[in-house]
């Protein structure tokens, strides 16, 4: 038989500098684990789900009628072609209001967002058009197009089951309880001029209350 009593670990032997470090890294490591399952499990029950946001409403801000532009174009360039291939970033931010209301949120918040962001729109006006990519390349090319009445979706919602406090806390959190709070970007497949094009919005917002905790607005 082979004799293996050379490979096994004798408790008395004594520990080199680089064992021991070893062995903090790997008593770090599974601390940490063990610190992240308590984490999701404490929190199980206060994680989002797909019908955790009940929308209030939907707007459709506008530049103001006072916009020097009526239309404009703005073709893509060739830096700006693989970026198609990808899915559009998102982005959330998350502001801690105590004590924020449903009834200041919607009669005095929400009025005042949709106003500052028609009044900024005028100043970005392709942020209110859409992205045209024709389904034929001898159609032109992809471009961003803002005409006279375009508008930008923002949507109004509220979150009563999820914990605000759960979402901004320093500790691991699965992504898909932010999803809920962002909009989603829907295309069409077909252009005004009847010509078959991919038209997908620009832009999107999403500002969700967290009842008495603050809000979230998600782009």
């Amino acid at each position: 038989t082979t004799n293996t009593s050379s490979y096994i670990h004798s408790p008395t032997r004594p520990k080199n500098k680089r064992t021991k470090k070893k062995t903090s890294l790997l008593v770090f490591l599974i601390e940490e684990h063990l610190s992240i399952k308590h984490a999701n499990s404490t929190n199980q029950g206060k994680m989002a789900t797909p019908d955790a946001v009940t929308v209030l409403k939907h707007s459709l801000v506008s530049p103001p009628s006072s916009a020097a532009a009526t239309e404009m174009s703005l073709p893509l360039t060739f830096l700006d072609m693989p970026w198609l291939h990808f899915s559009p970033i998102q982005r959330l931010v998350l502001y801690e209001v105590p004590q924020l209301s449903r009834a200041h949120f919607i009669e005095h918040i929400i009025p005042k967002l949709e106003h500052s962001l028609s009044l900024t729109l005028q100043h970005f006006l392709p942020l209110a058009g859409n992205l045209i990519v024709p389904s034929n390349s001898n159609s032109g090319t992809p471009e961003i197009r803002y005409k006279n009445g375009s508008s930008l979706a923002l949507i109004i919602a509220e979150c009563t089951t999820t914990d605000f406090n759960y979402l901004t806390a320093n500790h691991a959190r699965n992504c898909c309880d932010f999803h809920p709070l962002i909009p989603e970007l829907k295309p069409s497949t077909e252009d005004d001029s009847g010509s078959s094009a991919r038209i997908t919005p620009v832009l999107a917002l999403q500002v969700t209350l967290f009842p008495d905790c603050g809000m979230s607005i998600g782009i």
